[in-house]
Parts: C-alpha cells; structure tokens; sequence
C-alpha cells in the first residue's frame, strides 16, 4: 500500500491547505471544492474512499438527474469542468507533491509579478485600456473586440486562432458563472 489517500475528505483537506498556503487562489479552490462535493455527493462510501476509481460521467449523470433541473445547463457544465479541474490537481498533488503545479495557472502570484497573457482588456468610454495588455497579433492568436454595451468594449486576448467550437462553449460557460444573477 502506498500510504496516499485519494479520498474525498483529502480532496477537501487539499483545497483548505492550497487556498491557505497560496497554491490556488482562494476562490479559484472554494469554488473546485464546493463543485466537487456537490457532483460526488451521489457518490457511495467505497467511491468517495479512493476517487480514482469513481466513474466522473456517472457520477455527474447522477448529479444531473438528481439535482439537474436546480441549475441552468451551462452551470453544469462549469461545475463539471470544476470537478475535473479539482480532481486533476487533487490527484497530481498526492502523486507528487513536490512536482505539483496548479492545472489553469491559477496559483496566487505575489503582486508585482506580470501578470498572465490570457486577458480580457476592457476599454472606458475615451477609448482607454484601464486593465489588460496592449494589443498583440500574431499569426496563432488572435484580439477579439466585443462591444458589451454603450460605452465599454471587452478585447478578449491570446484566443488560438483554430478555436474549436468545443473551446469556444467553455470559454462562453466559464463567463457566464462571472455574470451578476439577475443582471440584464
């Protein structure tokens, strides 16, 4: 036996101690967690005990036809990719603590450090960048301007410029879990 526990009760002490110790950004692991427990609450007892073992599809099948109709499709979808995510770092961690880097660069960087390429740019009214990059093209990437509303226009950065259709619904589910309920 190799001593590694890859329970979900240590999949919940890894995201404690990652937000705690700055592995991941503090919200980057509540929201990991809070998916992951939601999803692999219709696990069993010898499920939840070695996760490496827990069929994800039928578990998030269950979830969906237990819990489903509580959220609106491309929630789910967030939630899954989250428990994928959270699974994948949970599981490189007890495998290798020492070699362990976050899955998303979503470790906490200390301040002054440059930030990461991938950034959404949004412009003020006089046309301005008050976050983000200056704008680069090159022949892989590609800037993308999205005017949102009167006024503001989002510079979505860095996107590949041979985007599947499948990268393109996560990117739009991931935005959509940043949007204000209720917002118009």
């Amino acid at each position: 036996m190799t001593g590694k526990n890859y329970s979900l009760d240590a999949l919940n002490k890894f995201f404690d101690f990652a937000a705690e110790k700055g592995l991941l950004k503090r919200n980057t692991a509540l929201s990991r967690k809070l998916a992951a427990n939601k999803i692999l609450a219709v696990l069993d007892e010898s499920e939840k005990a070695d996760l490496r073992n827990a069929d994800i599809s039928k578990a998030f099948e269950r979830f969906q036809n237990l819990q489903g109709t509580d959220y609106k499709p491309d929630s789910l979808q967030v939630y899954l990719s989250r428990l994928r995510t959270a699974l994948s770092d949970f599981t490189s961690y007890v495998d290798n603590p020492a070699a362990y880097k976050p899955t998303g660069a979503q470790r906490a960087s200390p301040k002054g450090k440059r930030e990461a390429d991938n950034k959404i740019a949004v412009k003020n009214e006089g046309g301005r960048a008050e976050q983000g990059t200056p704008d680069s093209h090159d022949s892989q990437h590609i800037v993308v301007p999205v005017p949102l509303r009167e006024g503001l226009t989002v510079k979505i950065s860095n996107l590949p410029s041979d985007l599947t259709a499948a990268e393109a619904g996560r990117l739009a589910a991931i935005i959509k879990a940043y949007a204000v309920i209720g917002g118009d």
